[in-house]
């Protein structure tokens, strides 16, 4: 009760807890950082009420989530897994919570109390050397230690490790990995899950050929009869035969001479044979008998027809893209009038649902993350299944086409070699939020007369090329950064780090750098730049920065270089290989820019591009950005990316700009 003898309101309660701090992590840390720890820690409850034997806390002034164990818990699960006090927590089954409230995160452990709890953290001192040195956390990180899981064999909160467990060696699992479609028999013993409180349909940890994989247990019983739901999957090495037939195909097709196309007629229909083969292959792993009944479930069933078949989901229209949400049982409520309304369909989910996009559709924020982990398993399943065996389909992301060819119109463009569409609210309505939210405030003199996406296969092949050049180059020696050798390396990599910030903005798959950047011109050079790339742009002056072709992550700072009333943003995605950080002490605020670093010249060393933070120098209408003579790249108002290879940039988007009332 409070002091006016009522209680306070729950927003407020939440808003004390997560602003005020009581006591702060404890101050007698040692936080002297010698080399990473950082562990990927597994527990496995007997039940789901059990306690792991941790306190979770929040820290509010730095914004991160942090476990105390219990004392008194000596065997807990949490000791067991590996646990340490203090540990800072960075994942949590899968899901990153660093920017989570303490609210979001108490909402997501509730959410999940039958699963293994999986959590990747690391000691204090490995958090604030990763946090000052500007490092991301993810599960690629060599140093991770991935340690045994470890499961309860009793339902007390303690003592987790008694009594000792006796397996069945005559009882069996068939286990439905959770990443694949494949159907295995495992034995009792490899689960980590003690065998008296394992039940059909739980998920756990499972081990195979040493390694621990999250797996469903769909039904237990004789080697004979799991073995028999085991062959009803898909067969190991079989989606590797059916990939290799289909390149076969697609080269022989592809390559073959004018005079010899004859043989289409041929090839053609080995084509249909191997997708129908693929389809019907997929379609038979429905068929998984009903462990609860006598009868298995046949592909014409109604609970079978409701689900959309996963490796069709790039060509999933919008009712199988709600039929879809609609499954989605662990999320408690059907938010597919949301996705309907909004026109989503297979392709617009895969490549553009995201966190923000799922705000806009008004999923809550613990849903939110609920949906995007099964985007990311239907992703996962849709690469190995449906479309690995094909050159385009190995790339996924922002850069991707959003629009069917079908869509698409030559007529609609005065542009050779372009494919184009113009994008309307009503017709396109999530994917112009998107550009609009991308666009941000342009000159009140200045407004938006139409959106419009465009597409040239020629330059869009050649960026798929250099993704994979890229991803190539950027582990070899000659490729890799050399700042410790510059001058003012602090500020060069905090330069760096602005740069980082901005991919992060951009969604794909690959393993590489790619920012989403606009680029102002007149619209005069539209039809050359669209229809031929932007090779000749570097020649029409030296550039204060180097002889590039020029962007920004602002679209309203590149209104700048319409130079006419009617001018035109081109937003391209442009590959990172190498960037040099261009700071105020090569381009000093008391010198003409002739006098610049790089005025004039080409890329610099080995780096691929140049990347400038920039602000104003002069009055309000000045040309003249320079780096900020403070050195504080927080007091760059805007930046400019100088590009050395046309290649790695592919226009997507043009917004027609103009000055009438």
């Amino acid at each position: 009760m409070s002091s006016l003898g009522v209680d306070p309101s729950e927003e407020l309660q939440k808003w004390v807890e997560e602003h005020y701090v009581s006591s702060a992590v404890d101050e007698n840390i040692n936080l002297t950082y010698t080399n990473d720890d950082i562990r990927l820690c597994t527990m496995q409850r007997a039940i789901p009420q059990q306690k792991i034997g941790v306190q979770f806390h929040y820290f509010p002034p730095e914004r991160f989530h942090y476990f105390k164990l219990t004392e008194d818990l000596a065997s807990s699960l949490a000791h067991r897994a590996g646990l340490k006090p203090y540990d800072r927590i960075i994942f949590y089954n899968g899901i990153n919570v660093e920017s989570d409230t303490k609210y979001q995160f108490s909402e997501l452990f509730k959410t999940s109390r039958n699963l293994p709890v999986q959590v990747l953290v690391c000691s204090p001192a490995t958090y604030e050397h990763y946090k000052a040195n500007n490092k991301r956390f993810h599960y690629d990180l060599p140093t991770i230690q991935r340690l045994k899981p470890v499961y309860a064999t009793s339902i007390m909160d303690s003592h987790t490790d008694v009594p000792a467990v006796s397996f069945d060696h005559k009882t069996f699992y068939a286990v439905k990995w959770v990443d694949s479609n494949v159907i295995s028999t495992m034995p009792q013993s490899a689960a980590f899950k003690a065998p008296e409180f394992t039940k059909v349909d739980d998920t756990c940890f499972i081990e195979i050929e040493g390694e621990y994989r999250k797996g469903q247990i769909i039904d237990k019983g004789t080697r004979t009869e799991c073995d028999n739901l085991s062959k009803l999957s898909v067969q190991p090495g079989i989606n590797d035969y059916l990939s290799t037939f289909q390149v076969c195909l697609d080269l022989l097709k592809n390559k073959l001479p004018i005079s010899s196309r004859f043989l289409l007629p041929i090839i053609n229909p080995l084509n249909d044979a191997v997708r129908r083969l693929e389809l019907e292959r997929t379609e038979a792993q429905v068929a998984i008998q009903d462990p609860t009944a006598d009868t298995q479930i046949s592909q014409d069933n109604d609970v079978v027809q409701c689900q959309p078949k996963l490796t069709d989901a790039k060509h999933w229209t919008i009712d199988d893209v709600c039929r879809w949400v609609q499954s989605l049982k662990q999320i408690g409520k059907d938010y597919s009038n949301s996705f309907r309304a909004n026109g989503i369909d297979g392709s617009f989910l895969l490549t553009y649902v995201d966190d923000e996009v799922l705000k806009e559709l008004d999923v809550s924020a613990v849903h939110r993350k609920l949906i995007m982990k099964e985007i990311k398993e239907l992703k996962s399943n849709r690469y190995s299944l449906s479309t690995k065996s094909g050159f385009y389909g190995e790339f996924e992301g922002d850069f991707t086409p959003f629009l069917h060819a079908t869509k698409l119109s030559s007529a609609s463009t005065t542009f050779s070699n372009v494919s184009a569409c113009v994008l309307t609210k009503k017709e396109h309505s999530t994917i112009v939020s998107r550009i609009y939210n991308w666009l941000g405030t342009l000159p009140t003199c200045y407004r938006v007369e139409k959106l419009e996406f465009i597409f040239n296969s020629g330059i869009y092949r050649n960026f798929l090329g250099q993704i994979e050049i890229v991803e190539s180059r950027q582990k070899k020696p000659e490729f890799q950064a050399t700042l410790d050798k510059e001058n003012v390396c602090k500020q060069r990599k905090q330069v760096l780090q602005r740069l980082e910030t901005l991919c992060h903005q951009v969604s794909h798959n690959r393993r590489l750098r790619i920012a989403r950047m606009w680029h102002g011109c007149r619209r005069s050079v539209l039809p050359h730049l669209l229809s031929d790339g932007f090779a000749a742009l570097s020649m029409l002056d030296d550039g204060w920065y180097g002889k590039a072709i020029y962007f920004t992550s602002s679209a309203k700072y590149a209104t700048r270089y319409f130079r006419e009333d009617n001018g035109c943003l081109v937003m391209c995605y442009v590959l990172l290989l190498n960037p040099f950080p261009v700071v105020s002490d090569d381009a000093p605020p008391d010198v003409p820019p002739e006098k610049f670093r790089f005025y004039g010249r080409g890329n610099y060393k080995n780096y691929q591009c140049h990347y400038i933070p920039v602000s104003p120098v002069g009055g309000k209408n000045t040309m003249d950005y320079r780096p900020p003579p403070t050195g504080d790249i927080d007091d760059a108002e805007y930046d400019e990316l100088a590009v050395f290879q046309e290649a790695h940039i592919l226009p997507q988007i043009v917004i027609y700009c103009n000055t009438d009332d």
